[in-house]
């Protein structure tokens, strides 16, 4: 379903459960992305957000390698941070986005820290530089609704994929992500933020079938953040209306708390109502 009622008053043709717009549509969100950057502390990435990460995926981040791998819409670098210190990476892991600004990014933060630099690409996620079967792994962060045909993507992440091989989506907002990111302010007016890169929220069903309609022999999807939308997010907002700095250094072990405390609450609810899912697909 469509994030907001922007991108639906822009398209002209779409197929809105599948997550889908018309390719006369597509340059209308593949322009926002071209210019798209992270500027926001939060999202620089440290082994504690690698941590979190990890627990997201629960059993299924048993065996992650990410050499021979790819991560799609690397942004300014935010998971090579978070996992760099947490498993090796060599100049076979590679690196892609479609905005230069965040690769440039990504180079300088590189620079700046002394951290190695891996193989970072400017381009299209559309069309990999990389020979069919050649990767292990192919993966990502809150990038899936971001993309105008989310299925076409995941059928070229499946081509460069040797057999056995995982693509992994470590976040994606579901149908319930804009009441909970402004949780409690949404309870008591409707919450619709416009964007242009923002297009999809993802609802567990249908991410499995596309993933499964890609050629993807199985596939695991975890909802997660309920916990963290009703404790950590609110006081968030608070600080932020009120003006007041705050830490975010201690936030990703908080988080993974949180995350250890939902395994308590029945399946069928988290599908339901979690703003957040992971999702895991071999091939």
């Amino acid at each position: 379903m469509f994030s907001n009622d922007l991108i639906r008053s822009m398209v002209t043709t779409s197929d809105e459960k599948r997550l889908r717009l018309s390719e006369q549509d597509w340059h209308i969100v593949l322009e926002a992305n071209k210019t798209f950057a992270q500027s926001d502390e939060l999202w620089r990435g440290d082994r504690s957000w690698g941590r979190y990460l990890l627990s997201r995926l629960g059993g299924a981040s048993q065996g992650l390698d990410f050499r021979d791998s790819v991560e799609l819409c690397c942004g300014n670098g935010f998971l090579y941070f978070s996992f760099k210190d947490l498993f090796p990476f060599d100049e076979s892991s590679h690196f892609i986005d479609l905005s230069g600004t965040q690769v440039a990014e990504f180079e300088r933060r590189c620079d700046l820290s002394g951290a190695k630099k891996p193989t970072i690409i400017c381009g299209d996620i559309g069309k990999l530089p990389m020979r069919d079967g050649s990767l292990g792994m192919v993966y990502g962060n809150s990038f899936l609704h971001h993309l105008p045909d989310v299925q076409a993507y995941l059928v070229e992440a499946n081509r460069v994929l040797r057999r056995g091989g995982r693509f992994v989506a470590f976040h994606e907002p579901t149908a319930t992500a804009p009441f909970w990111e402004s949780f409690p302010r949404s309870l008591f007016k409707k919450i619709d933020d416009g964007s242009l890169t923002d297009i999809w929220l993802i609802q567990p069903e249908v991410i499995e079938l596309l993933l499964k309609e890609a050629g993807f022999s199985r596939v695991a999807v975890l909802p997660v953040g309920l916990a963290a939308s009703c404790t950590v997010t609110p006081w968030q907002l608070l600080l932020d209306k009120a003006g007041l700095p705050y830490q975010f250094s201690s936030l990703p072990d908080i988080l993974r708390a949180l995350h250890v405390l939902e395994r308590a609450v029945p399946g069928a609810l988290m599908r339901r109502f979690a703003p957040s899912i992971a999702a895991v697909a071999w091939k």
